[in-house]
């Protein structure tokens, strides 16, 4: 079962205890009470596209790879940040010069910082699909703490 296929599990069971559980305050509690809950909607078929999109991605960017071992994992891990500096480097031109904002350039810049990060992914030995969905997950967890604002890893 891929890390999606367990969020999406996960989240149908909570779903489903969400309701359970408005429906038992609704019914036994004086005076009823209605609990709110944010259900997440769920375009499974769509999820699976995505999810087929970015691992097919990630297999064909191996073609450009040009490290192994260690060299690679400095090249991947340089890379993202040399890109995203890139990135940066538009907007900041952007907002301190008062341009017009390139966004062809931006995106394409987006795309190599995605390269890295794909090939990352892959020398880690993890799907990008599965990257994102511990991602999304971590995301979730910090809303519903209220900590989604805040520094460090385990906030």
């Amino acid at each position: 079962m891929t890390n999606w296929e367990e969020v999406l599990t996960y989240r149908e069971a909570v779903t489903d205890m969400e309701v359970e559980a408005s429906k038992m305050a609704s019914e036994t509690l004086d005076p009823p009470v209605q609990l709110e809950f944010d259900f997440m909607e769920v375009d499974y078929e769509q999820l699976t596209r995505d999810t087929k999109m970015l691992n097919e991605y990630q297999q064909d960017i191996e073609q450009f790879i040009m490290c192994e071992g260690d060299a690679r994992l400095l090249e991947n891990t340089l890379g993202i940040t040399g890109e995203a500096g890139e990135v940066s480097e538009k907007i900041k031109k952007h907002v301190r010069d008062g341009t017009p904002l390139d966004k062809d350039g931006v995106i394409k810049e987006l795309g190599d910082v995605l390269f890295y990060v794909a090939a990352l992914a892959t020398h880690l030995d993890e799907d990008l699909s599965e990257v994102a969905a511990i991602n999304i997950e971590k995301l979730r967890d910090r809303k519903a703490r209220g900590v989604i604002q805040g520094q460090g890893d385990n906030r």
